[in-house]
Formats: C-alpha cells, structure tokens, sequence
C-alpha cells in the first residue's frame, strides 16, 4: 500500500487501514464462490466417456453410503448409472 500511495499520490500520507468504498463492498457481495465442479446436467450430458472419467467420482458417488449423492451430479449419475459403472468400474459401486 505504501509503494502504491508514493508513487501514484506522492506527497498524501499512506492511510494505516485500507477503506472499501460502498460500491467495492457491492461487487464483493455479488460476487459468486467458486466451487470445485462447475459444470451443470446439460453439460455433464454432454462429455465423452474419457472426459467423465476424469471427474472425481467421489462428486457422483457417497462410498460411505454405497448410494448415489444426493447432488445434481448422483442424480446425474443415477440416471446414466451403467454407463457410469462401464467407465468407472463395477467393483468400485459396491
């Protein structure tokens, strides 16, 4: 903060906290977390059997529960479940 008011406000004294305008506290409340699997239905639909493998299938399968999560992604995976037991496996569904 001290370099930034030296050069660009030479002569101001640099302030011991920084202010947040109302308008910057605007933008931090809209602004969305990111989240580890963006991804929707439509586009889960959409991948190749290679791309689907990538994907952690921790995301679509609850190994504690031996069921499909309760997330969009197990409701996903409910619905192609053979397919999904095809690229992943059988054994690791049991």
């Amino acid at each position: 903060m001290e370099k930034h008011v030296n050069q660009k406000h030479p002569g101001q004294d640099c302030p011991a906290e920084g202010i947040v305008s109302d308008a910057e506290k605007e933008i931090l409340k809209k602004k969305k977390r990111i989240k580890k699997n963006n991804l929707i239905i439509s586009d889960l639909r959409k991948l190749s059997d290679d791309a689907l493998k990538i994907l952690p299938l921790k995301d679509f399968w609850d190994f504690k529960k031996k069921d499909w999560k309760d997330i969009q992604y197990g409701t996903f995976g409910k619905q192609i479940s053979p397919r999904m037991k095809r690229i992943f496996g059988q054994e690791r569904f049991q």
